[in-house]
């Protein structure tokens, strides 16, 4: 597997505070695109994954 590349928003705001990205797969790695496509299972385990990232961090403050 091969790394994105991709900055998008991160880039800007990681010189103020501490950023990450969540990436979720596309159907055949198309993104950007009229033909992008992911199913909504994968999009709700990454809503997970965001939503115990969130609640860890604020149990931490």
């Amino acid at each position: 597997m091969q790394p994105s590349w991709a900055g998008h928003d991160s880039m800007i705001f990681s010189h103020r505070l501490p950023t990450a990205m969540l990436f979720v797969p596309s159907k055949n790695g198309i993104s950007h695109s009229l033909e992008e496509y992911t199913p909504a299972c994968e999009i709700g385990q990454a809503a997970n994954v965001l939503k115990q990232m969130l609640e860890k961090l604020t149990k931490n403050k």
